[in-house]
C-alpha cells in the first residue's frame, strides 16, 4: 500500500491541537502577570492592560476597563497611553466626547515627541468651535518636522492665513514648543 504524506493543512491542524492549549495558557499567564504589575503601579503594564481590554486580546473587549487603565498609565506619564486617551476623548470611544480632555492628553504625548500626537493635536485645534489657528498651525508644523505623513499638507491647507502677525506668532510658538518637547519620550522609547 502506498501512503501519501499528510496535507500541509492537516499537519498545521495537528500541531495546533498539540500546542493550542499551551498558547491559551500563555495568553492567560500574560494577562495575569500584566494585571499584577499594573495593580502595583507599573505604568507600562497599565498601558498594556488598557490595550488588552481595548482590543479584546487576550481578554474580552471592555472599553470602560481600557479607558480606566489608559488613564492610570497616562497619569504615570506613558506617552502611548496619553495618545490613546486623547483619541478616546476626541472620538467619544468608551468615554463621553470631550475635546478639551483630548487636547490635554494629545499635548502630553506630543510633548514627549510623538509625531502622531502632534498631528492630531494640530488638526483638533483647527477643528475646535473656536479654532486656535496659531496653536494648530504650530503643532502641524512640528508634526511635519517630525516626518508625520500628511502633516505638511494639512498645515498648508489649514494654515493659509497670510497675515504676518499670525505667521510671526506661529513661528514664536513653534520655537517655544520645540524647547518643551522631550524626544526621549517618543514612540521608540519606553516613556
Amino acid at each position: 500500500m502506498i501512503r501519501t504524506p499528510p496535507s500541509p493543512f492537516l499537519l498545521v491542524l495537528m500541531m495546533l491541537m498539540l500546542i493550542g492549549p499551551h498558547l491559551v495558557h500563555a495568553d492567560e499567564q500574560l494577562f495575569t502577570d500584566t494585571l499584577q504589575l499594573a495593580e502595583q503601579g507599573d505604568g507600562e503594564a497599565q498601558f498594556s492592560l488598557g490595550l488588552m481590554y481595548d482590543t479584546g486580546n487576550p481578554v474580552e473587549r471592555n472599553p470602560e476597563q481600557a479607558v480606566h487603565w489608559f488613564k492610570k498609565a497616562a497619569t504615570a506619564g506613558i506617552a502611548g497611553a496619553c495618545l490613546y486617551l486623547g483619541m478616546k476623548y476626541a472620538f467619544g470611544a468608551g468615554v463621553n466626547q470631550d475635546r478639551k480632555k483630548a487636547v490635554h492628553w494629545y499635548e502630553q504625548a506630543a510633548l514627549q515627541g510623538w509625531p502622531q500626537a502632534s498631528f492630531l493635536l494640530g488638526t483638533l485645534y483647527l477643528d475646535l468651535p473656536v479654532a486656535d489657528q496659531i496653536r494648530g498651525c504650530a503643532w502641524l508644523a512640528i508634526a511635519a518636522e517630525q516626518g508625520y505623513p500628511g502633516a505638511e499638507q494639512a498645515r498648508r491647507q489649514g494654515c493659509a492665513d497670510p497675515s504676518d502677525k499670525v505667521a510671526g506668532k506661529t513661528k514664536k510658538l513653534i520655537k517655544n514648543l520645540r524647547q518643551q518637547i522631550h524626544p526621549a519620550g517618543g514612540p521608540s522609547a519606553t516613556r
